[in-house]
């Protein structure tokens, strides 16, 4: 049976719409939740199974109210989505919210033909929401353990925080998702591959030879590492190079997996922009 179930997160109120306790939201509702400047953008640049009202009633009949035309649906798992990319510092109360008190309102109320033998599974969901209020938790002290060492940028701090939290708690919020890693519209190179820009750019001849083997058909990342430290961009801290307060406009410090064993290494990633500061 559908229904279309209003939540007031204070004063705000989203619309889902419940079908066989399945829930799909208003897109434009979560993502004005979450303050995205642009709602529409947001929904079309982090959510991956959006439906058109034409699109879904194809699939799942008509929507027992009258909504905008322009108006589109998402599953459970865009909302993670647009909440993990979020910035809003309220995102994290947001998701308990969604996670303890919308969800499983949804699989009680979602369907009046709900029989009372229903009750393990929300006995189910309730433990389930317990184990993500501690996951929710302990992402609040990896993400300042994290940005205290260095990982600042949103999106490689949302990366590793999440890591650390699944292999702590089972709970993988990226997983929840369906989402394998997270993108950002800011590139960041390695020093190897700024060496290979500046190889095959247009750079002056005495910079190609800087950045390059004697004959030339090889990056020496070495020596624009060095070129860095010298004009007070970078410094080393225990064999790892960093940013210093001059670098880090230009640079991000991120976390990876290595690609010689299982172990995750720290390194620095440069935006391309630095390039115009050395040569």
């Amino acid at each position: 049976m559908k229904k279309i179930i209003p939540f007031n997160y204070y004063d705000f109120s989203i619309r889902v719409i419940s079908i066989d306790d399945e829930p799909w939201f208003l897109g434009k509702d979560i993502a004005e939740l979450l303050k995205y400047e642009r709602p529409s953008d947001a929904i079309s640049q982090h959510c991956k199974k959006v439906l058109t009202q034409k699109e879904f009633k194809k699939l799942h009949g008509e929507i027992p109210y009258s909504l905008d035309s322009r108006l589109k649906l998402i599953p459970e798992s865009d909302v993670w989505r647009l909440i993990i990319k979020s910035r809003l510092p309220e995102a994290e109360k947001i998701e308990e919210w969604i996670m303890e008190e919308v969800l499983p309102q949804i699989r009680k109320t979602g369907s009046y033909s709900i029989e009372k033998t229903d009750e393990p599974d929300l006995e189910k969901i309730k433990k389930r929401a317990e184990l993500i209020h501690v996951a929710s938790n302990l992402v609040i002290d990896y993400k300042k353990s994290y940005f205290e060492i260095g990982i600042t940028r949103p999106e490689e701090l949302g990366i590793t925080v999440n890591k650390s939290v699944a292999k702590d708690t089972t709970v993988d919020f990226l997983e929840i998702s369906e989402k394998k890693g997270l993108s950002t519209t800011e590139k960041y190179y390695t020093v190897t591959e700024l060496c290979q820009i500046v190889m095959n750019g247009d750079f002056s001849e005495e910079a190609k030879k800087l950045v390059s083997t004697k004959k030339g058909d090889k990056p020496r990342p070495q020596n624009l590492n060095k070129l860095l430290e010298k004009l007070g961009f970078q410094e080393k801290d225990e064999d790892i190079w960093k940013a210093t307060e001059k670098g880090k406009q230009f640079a991000d410090f991120v976390q990876n997996k290595s690609k010689y064993s299982e172990k995750t290494v720290f390194h620095t990633v440069w935006k391309k922009e630095i390039l115009n500061q050395l040569f």
